[in-house]
């Protein structure tokens, strides 16, 4: 009926979660070690006394099939077979503006200002870093789909995929910064009782499909836990 996960050197600990508390699943890992494999396996759900509560109990996993046996216990999903939304191409050329040539420009006046040319140069590799990691990250960026379930294919060089169905949805939001708004984009958060999963920069249209499909399947939701929130 749920996890069972004991942890410990002297003092152990022993933590239970329902199957059905379960909000969202995620596993992730840097460059090296999914080579390993070696991945950490992540169980979001909510805590046992009230739903306000969240609860996350992290599983080192070192294999593929036991990963994927874990995974299988919330849903069972392959994101390459499903369709995907992208973030746009934007979402570099504003990262690398607002957190990269920006803070460069500050930054870099004030070092030439009090050191010399050579440590105001040393700076400037910050908008390239922003740049390439932006670049790597839009680049790797899937949100899969399909009327069951949403999975998030995201990081860098590494693996970073969380898996939530519909039905766990809370509340669904869109937000747009001017810069957005002018070039019909938007951002859209998705709440849990065990977190909030965010898609950054997708078309606007794609966002209202998004948002309007989250609350169909809030609407008619009969999950045990929404029941309880409004009584």
């Amino acid at each position: 009926n749920g996890f069972s996960v004991s942890h410990g050197l002297i003092n152990t600990a022993e933590q239970m979660i329902p199957f059905n508390k379960i909000q969202f699943i995620s596993w992730r890992s840097n460059w090296i070690r999914k080579n390993i494999p070696l991945y950490l396996f992540e169980v979001h759900s909510i805590g046992a006394h009230t739903i306000k509560q969240k609860l996350k109990i992290k599983i080192p996993v070192f294999s593929n099939d036991l990963l994927n046996k874990l995974a299988e216990v919330y849903h069972p999903v392959s994101g390459s077979d499903l369709p995907y939304l992208k973030i746009s191409n934007r979402y570099v050329l504003r990262t690398t503006l607002i957190k990269g040539i920006l803070p460069f420009l500050i930054a870099g006046t004030a070092v030439l200002y009090f050191f010399d040319l050579r440590s105001a140069l040393a700076v400037s590799i910050l908008p390239l870093y922003i740049g390439i990691s932006s670049y790597l990250f839009q680049n790797k960026f899937k949100l899969h789909y399909n009327t069951e379930v949403l999975l998030f294919d995201r990081g860098i060089l590494g693996v970073n995929i969380s898996v939530l169905r519909w039905h766990k949805l809370q509340s669904v939001s869109i937000r747009q910064s001017l810069y957005q708004q002018q070039h019909q984009l938007a951002s859209v958060n998705l709440c849990t009782a065990g977190g909030t999963l965010h898609v950054p920069f997708i078309k606007l249209k794609q966002a209202q499909a998004l948002q309007n499909f989250a609350l169909y399947k809030i609407e008619h939701s009969r999950e045990p836990w929404m029941q309880t929130e409004q009584i």
